[in-house]
């Protein structure tokens, strides 16, 4: 037999290898006594927001409708699908601990997995079952993904030959057992280098060295990350463009191109903080087609069923590119094309991993019937907005390290839609809050002109604002995107604002130039800067000019066919595509952007909120702007507004909507103090500085609080030893104080942090009383099989339950284990990120935690 026919039968055997896979997963759509387990997505954390949980939210759903049998793994506490699961078992344990996998796949009679909603956690769980051959022992498929793809996935080394045996090229790199190793390529390819882990503990990240020095330590570092004590080096490719493309294939092979993205910002900065755009605005017709057709052979080729988002570094002079990384799973890209275009991704991807093809995937009534065999169109840009929060640690007197590298450093992200580059990207940069000195007009103004050179070659966090100082001082396009590696075609954008920006300020109180202003997104705040006045005299020049927002459809098919999509974006045109929704609604204003300590339980608890409102029948309307929120699951409101959430913005939405309710979170207290101005009906949550517990007490709940200034004393409701300010969270129920159960022995004794509840606030009114904050709330919920935050909210629209007075009266506690519960709040490699010059350990420095419990146990919600 000759080569070259080995080759081709060798082809064969493993095309039809992994056909017979992919075709396994067919099965399911005839096999209805097929029990699924889906691993969750395990703790928040650097690029890690909620996306994943509301992609698993609408899985479940799918999985319901079809009738499926499913199990839910997780140990996030933070996690709403836990508490939402759609009939599926929920177990409260670590998804990426393969002996925990195991237990609960012999536990539950597992015979599926599904691992795509995840992330990459799941999927190293998964390459561990397989590497010992577990999974064909115990004769388990995974959905969507072939096994032999899965092993590529964790195998970046595997994963480029594969990717070079299909004809793509792919980055030179090589695999190191040692640091000699490692020195031997670098001089081979020459540096810079990109230093990344082999199968890292954690979350891995690629590190740019420079020099030998750099790459020592960088070694020294992914070695002891790697479980394999094994690094990759690659060749740097710092400075090209970055392009991602998202996939989805079905079980016939039937493939559509969801969207595609580009970043303002070239390779070498982390891609989390990068300023990112779609759809893509630099590429030539050839370039994007020549990536698209690239994106579909790489899916074929590995036979995904579901998404697959394909990572490409794009060198447009020498008309070349590179495959960066495949994702065979949702992730933030999918997050931000769902919320860009309106296309139902998640849902989309549930039903043709169980074996759905496109053409029969049935969508909500919303859409039209052909919506999921569509590839989606925008006739809107959105941008996407990297959140950092160096501030933070500065306030406490900690320098940290700005300049942005190959190394995540944000903490989130925001978003923004309008009908030009600078219109989305102005409302983008509003959505991140900036309030900081470094965004500051003049903040930058006497920065030498070597210290702006440099930190345009080596850029810190605060880019946006010093382009547009190197515009004003007359910086050329040609000259910046030499030095910034950025298309020239951005800094004509920037240049656009810049001079909008001079325009304005020198005809104040002009209406021609304010129109302009907030034609391209501009908001009241900005424009009353420029004119030296305040916002509220710019909201009532506007409204008195009838400059009024007017609102469009987000959805998949820019007018081509009749969708209902209720998503909305503002902006200054003829034509308003919304209406307002009910004089009985709610306006649910979001926690926003993620930032450290509570982002993603402030996601969730609000997230709860919009869920019991909509539960209720209260029509309900959300305004966010973090793409990768679980609060714009589409299933959750009524009605989205994905815009900024400043004052003017929720003004202009209000007066549109006229809700009988406003729910703000509790740290919103310049805006719940400006809608109480405008004598509107707020709701917060969960805590309010401003509330007067005495004046309020006729609420039967309104706020879940805690006193602390005696323990032991006989309160209305003792619910456990919740060490708030401390990294570790236990909650013990205690029973002393409830009615008709006895106190356990010792308990008086106890030491410790005791926290009491009060259904309300009558009698106890010389008590020091603080609101619960959203990271205890999401313990207590998970902890106590109460969900606190719909008990909350169904006393503030007066719906509370005789079950809720029960549980209050009687703490009708589930508990998870015979034990406690404990949350252990998770360190978030700050210091390998940003390199303080003091250790930031407080909880407020964290971005995840993990519920701790001494085995699986299922979870029960009421």
């Amino acid at each position: 037999m000759t080569e070259s026919t080995q080759t081709d039968t060798s082809q064969t055997s493993a095309q039809q290898t992994a056909f017979n896979e992919a075709a396994r997963t067919a099965e399911i759509k005839t096999n209805t006594h097929q029990r699924i387990l889906i691993l969750g997505d395990g703790p928040n954390g650097f690029g890690h927001e909620s996306e994943l949980d509301a992609a698993t939210y609408q899985t479940l759903l799918v999985l319901k409708r079809r009738g499926l049998d499913a199990v839910y793994l997780n140990n996030n506490p933070y996690s709403f699908s836990m508490d939402n699961a759609c009939g599926a078992t929920v177990i409260a344990g670590d998804p990426s601990d393969p002996a925990v996998v195991r237990q609960v796949i012999e536990s539950e009679n597992i015979t599926t997995l599904l691992v795509t909603v995840g992330g990459l956690t799941a999927m190293r769980t998964v390459e561990e079952l397989i590497a010992h051959d577990y999974l064909d022992d115990k004769q388990i498929n995974v959905l969507g993904t072939p096994l032999t793809t899965v092993r590529l996935i964790n195998n970046p080394s595997l994963m480029n030959q594969a990717l070079r045996d299909l004809g793509e090229p792919v980055i030179q790199s090589q695999v190191a057992s040692d640091t000699s190793a490692a020195f031997d390529f670098a001089r081979q390819v020459g540096f810079p280098v990109i230093v990344k882990s082999v199968a890292p503990k954690g979350e891995g990240d690629r590190v740019l060295a420079e020099t030998a020095d750099q790459l020592d330590g960088a070694l020294t570092a992914a070695f002891d990350r790697s479980r394999t004590k094994q690094v990759i080096i690659d060749q740097s490719i710092v400075g090209l463009k970055e392009v991602s493309f998202e996939i989805m294939r079905d079980i016939r092979g039937t493939e559509l191109l969801l969207g595609a993205t580009e970043d303002m910002d070239p390779v070498g900065i982390h891609a989390a903080d990068s300023i990112e755009l779609t759809p893509i605005q630099t590429l030539t017709d050839r370039e994007y087609q020549k990536l698209r057709q690239a994106a579909f052979r790489v899916a074929r080729q590995l036979h995904i069923v579901g998404v697959l988002h394909v990572q490409f570094a794009l060198d447009p002079g020498a008309d070349r590119y590179f495959i960066m990384k495949v994702n065979p799973y949702y992730d933030r890209v999918s997050a931000l094309l769902a919320r860009a275009s309106g296309y139902p991704i998640a849902q989309v991807a549930a039903n043709v991993m169980t074996g759905v093809p496109l053409p029969e995937v049935k969508l909500p009534t919303g859409f039209a019937k052909r919506t999921a065999l569509i590839e989606p169109v925008l006739d809107h840009i959105v941008v996407r907005f990297p959140i950092f929060a160096f501030d933070e640690a500065e306030r406490h007197g900690v320098s940290v390290d700005r300049q942005l590298t190959t190394v995540q450093k944000s903490v989130g992200t925001t978003l923004g839609i309008g009908r030009s580059v600078e219109e989305a990207l102005i409302k983008a940069m509003r959505g991140a809050h900036y309030h900081d000195r470094d965004f500051a007009f003049d903040a930058l103004a006497k920065l030498s002109d070597n210290d702006l050179i440099q930190q345009l070659i080596h850029p810190l966090d605060n880019r946006i604002m010093l382009l547009l100082e190197a515009i004003r001082r007359g910086y050329q396009s040609d000259e910046l995107a030499e030095l910034t590696q950025i298309n020239e075609f951005y800094f004509n954008k920037l240049r656009h604002i810049y001079e909008l920006e001079i325009d304005v300020a020198a005809h104040p109180h002009d209406n021609h130039w304010l129109a302009q202003a907030k034609y391209y997104g501009f908001s009241d705040g900005l424009i009353a800067q420029l004119w030296h006045t305040h916002t509220d005299a710019i909201m009532n020049a506007a409204q008195a000019a009838g400059i009024q927002a007017t609102f469009k459809t987000v959805e998949p098919t820019a007018g081509e066919f009749s969708e209902a999509v209720p998503a909305f974006y503002s902006t200054y045109e003829l034509e308003n595509e919304s209406s307002p929704l009910s004089d009985q609604s709610a306006l649910v204003v979001t926690t926003g952007p993620f930032r450290l300590g509570d982002g993603a339980a402030g996601d969730y608890v609000m997230s709860t909120v919009i869920s019991e409102l909509h539960q209720q029948g209260i029509k309900t309307i959300v305004v966010n702007n973090n793409p990768n929120a679980i609060s714009l699951i589409p299933q959750l409101a009524d009605k989205q507004y994905l815009e900024p959430q400043e004052i003017s913005d929720i003004m202009t939405l209000v007066e549109l909507e006229r809700p009988q309710w406003i729910f703000v979170p509790g740290n919103r207290l310049k805006l719940i103090g400006a809608l109480r101005l405008h004598h509107e009906n707020v709701g917060v949550i969960n805590k309010d500085k401003a509330l007067n517990p005495v004046q309020d007490g006729a609420h039967f709940l309104s706020r879940v609080v805690y006193h602390s200034n005696k323990i032991g004393v006989n309160d209305p409701q003792e619910v456990g030893q919740l060490a708030y300010d401390q990294p570790i969270h236990t909650l013990k129920a205690q029973p002393q104080g409830i009615p008709g159960i006895a106190a356990e022995p010792g308990a008086m004794r106890h030491s410790g942090f005791y926290s009491t509840l009060f259904s309300a606030f009558s009698g106890h009114s010389r008590m020091i009383t603080t609101a619960l904050p959203f990271t205890e709330l999401a313990l207590l919920n998970k902890g106590t099989g109460i969900n606190w935050i719909r008990l909350l909210v169904r006393a503030l629209i007066n719906k509370t339950t005789s079950a809720d007075r029960t549980h209050l009266s009687q703490g009708a506690f589930k508990t998870l284990t015979a034990g406690d519960i404990s949350m252990t709040d998770l360190p978030t490699d700050i210091d390998m990120r940003w390199r303080p010059s003091l250790p930031l350990t407080s909880p407020q420095f964290r971005l995840g935690a993990k519920l701790v419990i001494a085995f699986p146990g299922e979870l029960h919600m009421t």
